[in-house]
């Protein structure tokens, strides 16, 4: 999902928390409840506004698989293992430490 969702995807709301909060429109889809019509915080009954046997996967919890994201996501491109994040991470403080003692 965070590499499928974009700056679109992200919904600032108060729904959930009381604040507000980023959250991934398709995750709050996928728990059965409509992003663009969210009841006022304190209106969300978990017990009964969210029915896991009419989503599209019943084995979901409840709370748990309604994502936070923020601006961010729209940088996602892949998944890639620890291995390579630290590799890219690192090859990327390489390339800006050559960069800065250019200057």
């Amino acid at each position: 999902m965070l590499v499928s969702s974009r700056l679109d995807d992200v919904l600032l709301t108060r729904a959930f928390t009381g604040l507000e909060t980023s959250m991934l429109r398709p995750s709050i889809a996928a728990a059965g409840l409509d992003p663009d019509n969210l009841p006022a915080r304190g209106k969300i009954d978990i017990s009964k506004d969210i029915n896991a046997a009419e989503r599209e996967r019943p084995d979901a919890k409840r709370w748990k698989d309604i994502w936070s994201a923020g601006h961010s996501v729209s940088g996602v491109a892949d998944v890639p293992t620890v291995a390579e994040l630290v590799r890219r991470t690192a090859a990327e403080y390489d390339a800006a430490c050559r960069s800065v003692q250019r200057v």
